[in-house]
């Protein structure tokens, strides 16, 4: 093959839409063996420094705690595949401009509780490093859950924002906003906004949605769209996101 060829290849299959699937980004890879190794740095001397009593205890706690963050990971792991499987290859992303300020006080409460949970884990580590009887595993594996629960409800308040800001996804069948799929049958009809033109309106049968095309990208998306919904020139004169 040769160097033109080995170059058009390469483009080409960079340029393609990903496929649905198993798939793990390298960022995504660093994170999790960084992760892995910080925590075996920080329980590798506590496990050692507890009495050989109560290491069951300090396994149990951890291992539930854990257990309970890799199932949340998990879940909103399937929730995206099986998002992307529904719309199919992805077509365009579009911003979305219609977006909400994140408010304030949701913010300070969600790190709050993140620090909470972490300071909760903390100091129930200590307990158990100090503890020279033999607690059980039932007790530790109960606060392993409830911590658990805590750094989950703060990871998904503090990731919350992230993914209200994540683009607008338009598939083969249908659409991914905020998490949801919207196939393109639920959808009545499409325009370009009157008063701002780079936004394409969706108008679904409950409420509108809005995305901002780049000027270079426009006529694509058009052409994309009017192959999936009736496409119509909107004359009304109505405020964004309507």
């Amino acid at each position: 093959m040769s160097d033109a060829e080995l170059q058009a290849f390469e483009s080409a299959e960079a340029s393609a839409p990903p496929e649905p699937g198993m798939r793990f980004p390298l960022r995504a890879m660093l994170l999790v063996t960084s992760g892995a190794a910080l925590l075996a740095a920080v329980l590798g001397p506590a496990y050692r420094a507890a009495a050989p009593e109560s290491r069951s205890s300090l396994l149990a706690f951890w291992l539930t705690l854990l257990g309970t963050l890799a199932a949340y990971l998990w879940f909103q792991w399937r929730g995206h595949t099986r998002r992307l499987a529904l719309v199919g290859p992805i077509r365009f992303a579009l911003q979305r401009p219609d977006l909400p300020n994140s408010s304030f006080l949701t913010i300070i409460f969600a790190w709050g509780l993140l620090l909470f949970s972490l300071l909760g884990a903390y100091i129930f580590t200590l307990e158990l490093i100090r503890d020279r009887s033999e607690p059980g595993i039932f007790g530790p594996s109960y606060a392993g859950i409830v911590n658990g629960f805590l750094m989950v409800s703060a990871l998904h308040f503090i990731y919350r924002p992230f993914v209200h800001v994540r683009p607008m996804l338009l598939g083969e069948h249908g659409i991914i906003v905020r998490r949801r799929v919207l196939l393109w049958e639920s959808f009545r009809r499409a325009s370009w906004h009157h008063l701002l033109p780079n936004w394409l309106m969706l108008y679904g049968s409950e409420r509108a949605y809005a995305a901002a095309a780049p000027e270079a990208l426009k006529a694509d998306v058009e052409a994309f769209v009017r192959t999936k919904t009736r496409f119509e020139v909107d004359e009304r004169k109505l405020a964004p996101g309507f």
